[in-house]
């Protein structure tokens, strides 16, 4: 196993949270105006910084079409390169409400 600090990873992620946000509003904007909840993802950073594997934890969202986009907006990002070479597994949740909500 490789380790990459988990600040690095959280920055990652954060820099692609409108990507991760359109992915919700697109839901929202289109038949579940109401649609809120939380998803937990898992993903594995492979030694050259890219996901190699993507998943799903858990989710009381329960749309398929957010987690989907969820999952294809994670394997598009760079993360940094593990130290010490091997993988790093990540869980990482994902929280949607409706805006008043």
């Amino acid at each position: 196993m490789g380790a990459i600090d988990a600040d690095a990873v959280e920055a990652a992620l954060l820099a692609h949270k409108d990507e991760f946000r359109l992915c919700y509003e697109r839901e929202i904007n289109a038949e579940t105006p109401s649609l809120s909840g939380r998803v937990s993802t898992s993903f594995v950073i492979g030694g050259s910084g890219r996901v190699t594997q993507s998943g799903i934890e858990s989710t009381t969202l329960k749309n398929a079409n957010v987690e989907r986009c969820l999952l294809t907006v994670i394997k598009r990002i760079d993360f940094p390169v593990p130290r010490g070479g091997g993988i790093v597994q990540v869980t990482y949740p994902f929280k949607f409400s409706a805006v008043g909500k």
